[in-house]
């Protein structure tokens, strides 16, 4: 995909992989429920901890894997998803905690190890439509097997960017958050990609462990599937480029 080639939307079937076809929605947005499943499937489990960084109460990419008896940590900056999380499950599932912070790249390796994600854990998941970048690569005190990241489709296949530091989207018809595929595929170097879903959410394998029949991905980026899609058909043709036209020319982090 070209640097022009990548604004002519496709059927979103063509930017699919093998992988896709284990998709499944029980609690997470999207498929990634199925993906997640299928990565474990393949590669197993150790500890079974696992954390996510921004979750909404009912829909989460580590809720179903709480319901299969995981040890769960959830962290958000919004108290009432994490109070209709404690109202819900919090008596039928006690290993798992949801607790509320506005999490940052001087506090996470603090909050993490107080609540013992440290070391070798299963699975991180990071959806903070901010800081994503940086807390991520300020996170020291653990060592993920799998990671997932949801990145900004709207900056394209190419870019190495991120929005800054503490970056704030004063403008709701331009998708200024988080970072781009580029970004994660150079900070998670020591990983493999193996699964991207919807054009929103990375999944990566730490290159230390045996994939068994998951296959490495490559020139995987897809367009953002809820902003340009009904039934895997584009329904805006032309919002990449007006996007990542209007992206360009705002403050950015270059990599």
């Amino acid at each position: 995909m070209n640097s022009n080639k990548w604004f002519n939307i496709l059927d979103f079937k063509e930017y699919k992989k093998n992988i896709n076809k284990y998709e499944k929605k029980t609690t997470s947005q999207n498929g990634e429920d199925g993906i997640i499943k299928h990565i474990f499937d393949n590669i197993g489990v150790t500890n079974k901890k696992t954390c996510e960084f921004g979750f909404h109460w009912n829909e989460a990419n580590t809720l179903n894997l709480m319901k299969n008896n995981w040890n769960c940590l959830f962290i958000d900056g919004n108290i009432s998803h994490v109070n209709l999380f404690n109202q819900y499950y919090k008596n039928n599932f006690t290993n798992s905690n949801a607790i509320c912070h506005n999490i940052n790249i001087d506090n996470i390796n603090q909050i993490l190890t107080q609540y013992n994600f440290v070391d070798e854990v299963d699975f991180l998941s990071i959806d903070i439509d901010g800081n994503d970048y940086f807390v991520l690569k300020n996170i020291t005190c653990c060592n993920p097997r799998v990671i997932c990241a949801e990145y900004n489709a709207s900056f394209g296949p190419h870019l190495k960017v991120s929005i800054p530091h503490n970056g704030i989207r004063t403008d709701q018809t331009i998708d200024y958050w988080g970072a781009s595929y580029m970004a994660f595929i150079e900070l998670l170097s020591n990983y493999n990609l193996v699964a991207v879903v919807a054009g929103v959410n990375l999944f990566f394998v730490r290159k230390d462990i045996p994939l068994n029949n998951l296959e490495i991905i490559e020139n995987a980026w897809q367009p953002p599937y809820e902003s340009t899609y009904c039934d895997n058909k584009p329904i805006h043709k032309n919002r990449l480029k007006e996007q990542y036209d209007k992206l360009i020319n705002t403050k950015l982090y270059y990599i």
